[in-house]
């Protein structure tokens, strides 16, 4: 079986969603956060690893009934910028949980072109969810069903950006952040960065204009 191929995509759209101009690139930067969450839900042991503000966190892997630690998952699906991402309603039947907000689950864009290196625990600039002078407003992330068509796989990740901040956002960077979902007793919510690129040549998002990301996952068997 040939290795999974992923694909980052950056689309330019006009305010009646018009395309205006596409970059394509290879994407190369699983980092190391990604093997730890694939790590932890295999194995009986807790996990010591920094959420994206550079914060330690044990990470277990299974629900604990006294732990305020949070269980490691990969969860990349979001709500839009500034609600609250719904996490497995399992932690709902406890003692409650605050979610983190949307803009710091799932696909998120960045202004920093530094090289990403496997120990990243967060994109280098994050551009913020908003209005405000270099700000994009972050739609909710989206995971598709997977599709198959012999012998090719494929699943694709997709966020939408509007700006609305009055002027030009560059784009210098992409990534996805994963929810570290929250284990009772405590309210409790992390992020986790799973994958950074660097965009080159950068894109520029005009006031306006609309930008989608999107990654895509192919396998081929």
């Amino acid at each position: 079986m040939a290795p999974i191929v992923t694909t980052l995509r950056l689309t330019r759209l006009d305010k009646d969603l018009n395309k205006l101009g596409e970059h394509e690139q290879t994407m190369r930067s699983w980092i190391k956060h990604f093997f730890d969450l694939l790590y932890v839900k295999t194995s009986p042991s807790d996990l010591a690893m920094n959420d994206i503000n550079g914060t330690s966190r044990t990470i277990r892997s299974t629900i604990g009934t006294s732990s305020v630690s949070p269980l490691g998952v990969l969860q990349i699906a979001s709500t839009p910028g500034g609600c609250r991402n719904a996490v497995n309603p399992i932690f709902y039947n406890n003692n409650g949980s605050t979610p983190v907000l949307g803009e710091n689950c799932g696909i998120v864009v960045g202004s920093n072109n530094a090289a990403p290196a496997p120990t990243d625990d967060a994109m280098g600039t994050v551009i913020a969810h908003g209005t405000g002078a270099g700000q994009l407003c972050y739609g909710g992330s989206e995971v598709l069903y997977p599709t198959f068509a012999d012998p090719d796989g494929a699943m694709i990740l997709r966020r939408y950006f509007t700006n609305s901040s009055g002027g030009d956002v560059t784009v210098r960077e992409c990534g996805i952040y994963s929810q570290g979902c929250i284990v009772v007793t405590t309210a409790y919510g992390h992020s986790f960065c799973v994958c950074h690129d660097n965009v080159n040549p950068a894109v520029v998002v005009a006031d306006t204009e609309i930008l989608v990301v999107t990654y895509t996952l192919q396998i081929t068997v």
